[in-house]
């Protein structure tokens, strides 16, 4: 609902019409997030960075402080979209419309944000 009030223009004038484009929305949003969960599933669990000391705090505030002083490093554009979807959970579809850009340059930032972010954490010469 929240989606059809953002684009209320888009919504057709007639009832049925209307309500058959609710409908097709929702189950856009579903499928959406079936395939979202479906490769989170198959890509497995997400690594731990620190396998030998999982609740040293210490260790825990270094790799905090890593993370933060790398997306410091991003444009503000490009570390905004990376934290909305890869921290806040928001879709490249929903981060398109809150900042009003296409989706195609959502997905370029997080894949700019990504790489960059990737080379600064992950040793050279290690998979991950």
């Amino acid at each position: 609902f929240l989606r059809a009030a953002r684009r209320a223009g888009s919504i057709p004038a007639h009832d049925k019409a209307a309500q058959a484009w609710l409908v097709q929305v929702l189950v856009n949003l579903c499928r959406d997030r079936w395939r979202r969960l479906k490769v989170r599933r198959e890509a497995g669990p997400a690594p731990r960075w620190n396998v030998d000391a999982p609740h040293d705090p210490e260790a825990m505030e270094r790799a905090r402080q890593s993370v933060r002083d790398a997306l410091a490093t991003l444009k503000p554009r490009t570390r905004a979209i990376v934290v909305m979807h890869e921290i806040e959970g928001l879709s490249r579809q929903e981060i398109a419309v809150q900042l009003s850009m296409t989706e195609v340059t959502v997905r370029w930032h997080l894949s700019t944000g990504r790489r960059r972010l990737r080379s600064q954490l992950v040793p050279q010469g290690t998979d991950r």
